[in-house]
């Protein structure tokens, strides 16, 4: 189901795989782990060891990965992207009309897959400002060569192709037709998607604003291998979209509480609906401390039968925080643009 926002070009979708492929709220949808499979991610499964772990007194921990997304005052980063879904989800995303270009047999569960289509994502971030840079070819994926912005008074949204310019004096939070903000997507497991807040994306300023979440307290760690692999995991509470109940388990190396390295969403009956790897951490030094982020972020949505249906990998080329701003990034230029709605008189002035 498709709905339309009050601006022009702001669309909305429903379902785990465009929430995966399109939200900034992102479960919208894999890092240093290789590949799970479907069984594997399995709350019952055979290799989990019942030891319950306790993180030593004063050791980094999710609680640390929370903290130092609030200690960001600016934020700025480039990165590449690489988009792979399959035939069913590239028709349920861009409708039926569009055929696949050249689709081809992959090796995903012998599953036909069509090509990669490629993009990128520049973000920038102030105080309460930011900006969004989104492309990706608009002649495959239809409206995600998307630009938004808020500079404090007006939320602008630019859709390029369209040589159309939206804007209103409230910031929107609305789901748009983008990319999803891979750095967001490392705490996503404390904001679940429901059936009553997946038209609304997440902002870097509403966590910078929060609580830490009560369940970032005393996590219990449980010892875990996978694939011949140490791990820790931790299970933390999700919700209900579309009638599937679900939660997130979050995995770390064991020495590494504050770096997740796989964060799944799955369902009573095991099923995983999304996962979220990272890795390739990059430290920075901060006057509050040493954070770390990743640089490499691979997001991916199953179906029904844990069939891998859709894939966004983001290689970060240029990131920086905390960093002076540039001032006039947050205002979208109205030179080159055709027409221009104004939402609060809901209409066109130009």
């Amino acid at each position: 189901m498709v709905r339309r926002s009050n601006l022009p070009g702001a669309w909305r979708y429903r379902g785990w795989l465009i929430i995966v492929c399109v939200s900034a709220v992102s479960v919208g949808i894999a890092y240093a782990i290789t590949s799970a499979t479907a069984q594997d991610a399995k709350p019952n499964g055979a290799n989990r060891e019942p030891a319950v772990l306790e993180a030593p007194v004063g050791a980094r921990d999710l609680s640390s990965l929370f903290a130092q997304f609030q200690f960001i005052s600016s934020l700025h980063f480039l990165a590449d992207a690489e988009i792979v879904l399959s035939p069913a989800a590239l028709s349920r995303c861009i409708g039926p009309a569009i055929e696949p270009p050249n689709a081809i047999v992959g090796d995903n569960n012998l599953t036909t897959i069509v090509p990669a289509i490629f993009g990128r994502m520049e973000y920038w971030m102030s105080g309460d400002r930011y900006r969004v840079n989104n492309y990706v070819d608009p002649s495959l994926y239809p409206g995600m060569d998307t630009q938004f912005a808020y500079d404090g008074q007006r939320f602008q949204l630019l859709r390029p192709s369209a040589g159309t310019l939206s804007y209103c004096s409230q910031d929107n939070n609305d789901i748009l037709m983008t990319l999803p903000n891979p750095i967001l997507e490392l705490i996503q497991f404390c904001y679940p998607v429901t059936d009553a807040n997946f038209q609304r994306r997440l902002r870097l300023k509403d966590v910078v604003h929060a609580q830490a979440p009560v369940e970032l307290q005393n996590i219990a760690w449980e010892a875990i291998r996978n694939d011949g692999r140490a791990l820790h995991r931790a299970q933390f509470p999700g919700g209900t979209y579309e009638g599937r109940n679900y939660v997130h388990d979050v995995y770390t190396l064991p020495s590494s509480h504050d770096k997740p390295r796989r964060i799944d969403r799955i369902t009573a009956d095991g099923t995983r609906i999304t996962s979220s790897e990272f890795s390739r951490y990059l430290e920075v030094a901060t006057a509050d401390g040493p954070a770390f982020w990743p640089q490499r972020i691979v997001l991916r949505a199953f179906d029904g039968n844990g069939i891998q249906a859709g894939k966004i990998s983001f290689s970060i080329t240029e990131f920086s925080v905390n960093d002076p701003a540039r001032q006039d990034v947050f205002t979208i230029s109205t030179e080159e643009v055709e027409h221009v709605w104004d939402g609060d008189l809901r209409e066109f002035v130009r």
